[in-house]
């Protein structure tokens, strides 16, 4: 069931508390503004949420400052100075017996006042600002710490400046309003809303970041948010970016896409209310199923990263390779996949699967082949395996995996050298291994990847060939296969 990132559980004391209102402070039961007042009729004010923690006012300073900032956006005059505005908040507190408390929410609204008739002009209003203070005692649910919550991409764009500034935290909330409600009719928590040029922009009442490695798993971890351009402000979203800062932490404000949330390490939404809360599943799409409507499916391939139950009597045993006798080779074997090497760390999952107890060879089990680990295993028979890096350098069956573009950056040489998984000679494209003497491919553009045990697959973009090879006899590493060695010395002959 859909929860949202505000949820809480209703607390009795919220029943009597007092609310400020202007100078007057008065029970909940009696509280109201006027039916004429600026916020009620046209949404025309500003508003901030602010967590009181100890008895302190969670970051003040900061949240006053986006407040006049946003009324002076809009040409409301508050009428109050900050120092007049805590002066009220603070007598709020006191009034409700606050002062020292936890656990204490506050919605601090200030619209333009009344009118004299409905009408937008501000000219109408003939009373200075409302201004209303609500505190309760409210705290985000466990289980949205905990469980985490699941968004949906939306079609419902945060705007351009021109048109309603997104930077304002104003009473007219419509836009991510109607956000959330086609992200609770998809099932989810909250909404993910894109910017006017498709890039991810913000949540409809969070901030958004994603954490990636984008030069692979063994380097540095990296933390993304929005531009900014086209969200609010938010006060939680800067502290996280200034902790980042403190403790070394790259951290960028720039320009991202959707598919790079669906691949990305982990992903969380920042608020006052809740704090930092993590995201489990953007638009029901684990990399698995991205995979499967996307490549698999259209391209009618035998391929799955996540295997369904109903294709697992399909699988074959994998033969595990006998340990080398040599006492070099071995020795060789445990600097690749011995205990603490990059290389164990990638096929177990930093040792998750050894911890859960399984079989001699985890490959060959249920809960092995139920993983999505893309990195570890893929399912595929050859013919899928060669169909699919076919689509990579040209249309199959009317359909195109990669463009010219992305293509070209795959096949030319981003870095050289000692890899620090293999501890041998490498080349890599973008995303792809190329052709070297560790793993001879078809030609010295072609590029794609080695498996473990001695599977291979690649394309050659000179030749237009797709190719793959499986087994299910294990040799030891991925490395210079002989078997595969042979057949790839032998469709080059033909070419």
């Amino acid at each position: 069931m859909a929860h949202g990132t505000h949820d809480y559980d209703i607390d009795p004391r919220n029943t009597d508390i007092v609310i400020g209102i202007n100078d007057d402070l008065v029970p909940r039961d009696r509280a109201m503004v006027s039916v004429f007042d600026s916020g009620f009729m046209l949404g025309d004010g500003v508003w901030e949420g602010i967590r009181v923690h100890g008895g302190k006012l969670a970051f003040l300073d900061d949240h006053l400052r986006r407040l006049y900032e946003g009324a002076m956006g809009i040409d409301l005059d508050i009428g109050r100075t900050p120092a007049e505005l805590t002066q009220l908040i603070q007598a709020t507190l006191d009034a409700n017996d606050m002062a020292d408390a936890d656990g204490v929410h506050i919605r601090l609204m200030v619209t333009r006042g009344v009118k004299s008739t409905p009408y937008q002009d501000p000219r109408f209003t003939i009373t200075p600002a409302t201004i209303v203070i609500i505190p309760e005692y409210k705290t985000a649910r466990p289980e949205t710490l905990t469980d985490g919550v699941r968004l949906h991409t939306v079609s419902i764009r945060r705007g351009r400046p021109d048109v309603q500034d997104p930077r304002w935290n104003s009473h007219s909330k419509l836009n991510c309003i109607s956000a959330c409600i086609q992200a609770t009719h998809a099932g989810a928590d909250e909404a993910l809303m894109l910017d006017p040029q498709g890039f991810v922009a913000t949540c409809n009442s969070t901030h958004f970041f994603i954490v990636r490695h984008p030069d692979g798993p063994e380097g540095p971890v990296e933390v993304w948010t929005s531009t900014g351009d086209y969200c609010m402000p938010g006060i939680t979203r800067r502290n996280v970016l200034r902790l980042c800062e403190q403790h070394g932490v790259i951290w960028r404000e720039k320009n991202f896409s959707v598919t790079e949330c669906y691949g990305a390490t982990e992903a969380f939404v920042t608020g006052t209310f809740a704090g930092i809360a993590p995201v489990t599943e953007i638009d029901g799409r684990t990399i698995g199923r991205y995979f499967a409507e996307e490549v698999a499916g259209p391209l009618g391939l035998d391929f799955w990263i996540g295997l369904p139950e109903s294709e697992e009597g399909r699988v074959s045993t994998l033969e595990s390779s006998p340990p080398p006798t040599d006492p070099a080779e071995f020795a060789l074997m445990m600097q690749v996949m011995g205990p603490g090497t990059p290389g164990f760390n990638a096929l177990t999952m930093h040792g998750v699967v050894l911890a859960l107890g399984l079989a001699d060879n985890p490959f060959n089990t249920r809960p092995f082949h139920a993983t999505e680990m893309p990195a570890a295993n893929g399912i595929t028979n050859a013919r899928s395996l060669a169909k699919m890096y076919a689509a990579t350098v040209g249309d199959v069956d009317g359909i195109r995996l990669l463009g010219d573009d992305m293509m070209q950056e795959a096949s030319a040489e981003a870095v050289r050298g000692s890899d620090h998984c293999l501890v041998a000679e490498t080349r890599f494209g973008m995303g792809f291994m190329l052709d070297n003497v560790t793993v001879p491919l078809l030609g010295p553009r072609a590029f794609g990847h080695a498996g473990a045990g001695g599977s291979l697959g690649h394309a050659d973009p000179d030749s237009g060939i797709g190719y793959g090879y499986v087994m299910n006899q294990m040799l030891g590493g991925i490395a210079g296969d002989p078997r595969t060695v042979a057949l790839n010395d032998a469709v080059r002959a033909c070419l």
